[in-house]
């Protein structure tokens, strides 16, 4: 399934951005900010990581819906 990109789409790849932080990765960006979703978004902002690498499956991504 291709998904479009909007701004909803946006929001899930800052969600597992966080997540994927939260579970041990390393921020890309020098941030003063503690939060796991402030350091996402400010990834996305600065170019560091490109929205295209995050991949949303809905099987694995929204499994807690189950």
């Amino acid at each position: 399934m291709k998904l479009k990109e909007n701004r909803y789409l946006y929001t899930l790849k800052v969600a597992k951005r966080a997540r994927q932080i939260l579970e041990g990765a390393k921020p890309l960006v020098q941030t003063n900010f503690r939060n796991p979703i402030k350091i996402a978004h400010a990834e996305f902002q600065t170019g560091k990581l490109d929205s295209s690498l995050i991949v949303i499956n809905p099987v694995e991504d929204f499994s807690f819906y189950k």
